[in-house]
């Protein structure tokens, strides 16, 4: 392969050389025979270098082309669709940006001792990476780190790869045009160790698998390739795969306010880093539910700032209610900008009825339970005290507040700050006279009357309010009602 390939890069040299010569290109058109022998020579090495180029799948990342890359908030997922070259077939795979990579790994007592003198071998993390530069860390066990040998990557589903890498070898490495290796770091004692690379891609590489090999002395029961979390355990105790571009999160307080502003910058944050903590906003009358983003973006380009994300796709809680990260999206799964919405919940709300009296009141209506901001009627119910007529609601006990009456339609008691609104009952005394029967030799009647009586009435036949004096004794006497007319009812028997 490599002694075709050199050929190939050989024949692309003649090509551009031809290309790029004006000189040389203008004798050969002038001379028909030459002109005819290079576009003959031209076409064959134009089939040959296709034909080449379909050959070195194996070495080439054009054998694996991005198409297409889904991302899900919901899950952390990602789909990614790609151009497998070899097969010829557009393919899709998927992967999770998990809170513990450890969980899809797979540890395998792999017998390598005739090669690199290992015996066990853990296979992943597996992801796709989208283009850019990630750092790669794993945090090993002080076991871990003294029965670490070697470590590679494997790409493009195990067809290329680092090669075993001494875990001391911190050289440079690439494993195809789309992936680079840099930044080696590895070291460790008694306590724990630590294995740290940068991975720098394009994009295109279809599939990423980290390897390291141990020679343990310990059984742990290993055998054939499983998920077990605790024998992975034994050698590793962490790993985090994050990306070194950082990505902005806006935010938009949907008529809240944080920090005195409706819109702007949330937090940065890297693809596959921990969400952090987040500032929650304030709205009058409501509470807050969190920051929810769309679950869905798409990227059909190797350029990280196309990511978009689908604003018909259900929306999503990021950061609770305290800006606390929720569990299912502990780590980024966005490599690109995007806005988070504030959502509210108006709060509860209270309307309570008030007697405002240590009488006896009936017919007394039943509070309203309603939230922030909605419109409710009042009760048509109007409560009833004896000698007593109800004359509306008022906010303040004595009067001085804003009055509101049966049925009446109100959205701004609802607007108020307080959780619970009183409305207190208003009073009016009915306008009566107490006519008691006298023995009395010019049988006048003797009247007791309510205060301010006298600004009503003035008289009533022959018999006169306006000079009669109050009187209370124990006498059988008779309650009248008196209207504005001049009217007079009888009541029952009352002793006064």
């Amino acid at each position: 392969m490599q002694k075709r390939t050199k050929r190939y890069n050989y024949r692309i040299f003649l090509l551009n050389t031809y290309m790029n010569n004006n000189k040389l290109r203008l004798i050969i058109l002038k001379c028909k025979p030459l002109k005819t022998a290079f576009i003959r020579i031209t076409a064959i090495m134009l089939f040959i270098i296709c034909g080449v180029t379909e050959c070195m799948a194996d070495v080439n990342t054009s054998a694996f082309l991005h198409k297409k890359d889904v991302i899900d908030l919901n899950n952390n997922s990602i789909e990614f669709t790609y151009w497998d070259g070899c097969d010829h077939k557009i393919k899709t795979k998927n992967y999770t940006i998990s809170s513990d990579w450890r969980n899809a790994m797979l540890i395998w007592s792999e017998d390598l001792t005739g090669t690199i003198g290992t015996n066990t071998t853990i296979y992943g993390p597996y992801t796709w990476l989208p283009a850019g530069d990630y750092r790669v860390s794993f945090k090993l066990t002080a076991y871990g780190w003294n029965t670490l040998k070697y470590w590679d990557i494997g790409v493009n589903f195990g067809q290329q790869n680092t090669g075993y890498r001494n875990k001391y070898d911190r050289s440079n490495c690439q494993i195809n045009a789309d992936t680079t290796v840099s930044d080696i770091v590895c070291g460790g004692n008694d306590t724990g160790g630590n294995l740290d690379y940068t991975i720098h891609t394009n994009g295109d590489s279809a599939d990423y698998e980290l390897r390291t090999y141990f020679n343990r002395d310990v059984d742990f029961g290993i055998g054939a390739p499983e998920h077990e979390l605790g024998k992975i355990g034994q050698f590793i105790r962490e790993i985090t795969i994050c990306s070194l571009d950082s990505n902005t999160i806006y935010y938009d307080a949907d008529g809240g306010l944080l920090d005195k502003e409706e819109a702007g910058t949330l937090t940065d944050t890297n693809w596959g880093a921990e969400r952090g903590d987040v500032s929650i906003p304030a709205k009058e009358g409501y509470i807050f539910e969190g920051w929810y983003g769309y679950s869905k973006a798409s990227n059909t380009t190797s350029n990280r700032d196309e990511l978009t994300f689908d604003t018909d796709s259900e929306y999503v809680m990021l950061w609770d209610s305290k800006g606390k990260a929720c569990s299912n999206v502990l780590k980024e799964a966005s490599y690109s900008d995007y806005t988070v919405y504030a959502r509210w919940k108006p709060k509860d709300k209270v309307i309570k009825y008030i007697s405002n009296t240590s009488s006896v009141v009936s017919n007394m209506p039943q509070d309203i339970n309603t939230v922030y901001g909605s419109e409710v009627s009042l009760s048509g119910q109007s409560p009833s005290r004896k000698l007593f007529k109800f004359d509306g609601w008022n906010t303040e006990a004595d009067g001085s507040g804003d009055m509101y009456y049966p049925l009446e339609a109100v959205t701004e008691l609802t607007k108020l700050s307080e959780d619970t609104v009183n409305l207190y009952a208003q009073w009016k005394q009915q306008r009566f006279m107490y006519i008691k029967a006298s023995s009395t030799t010019y049988c006048d009647t003797l009247i007791k009357r309510t205060p301010d009586d006298e600004l009503w009435y003035t008289g009533i036949g022959s018999n006169t309010i306006r000079s009669l004096p109050d009187s209370m004794n124990s006498w059988q006497v008779q309650k009248w009602y008196i209207d504005k007319n001049g009217s007079i009812y009888k009541d029952n028997y009352i002793n006064v």
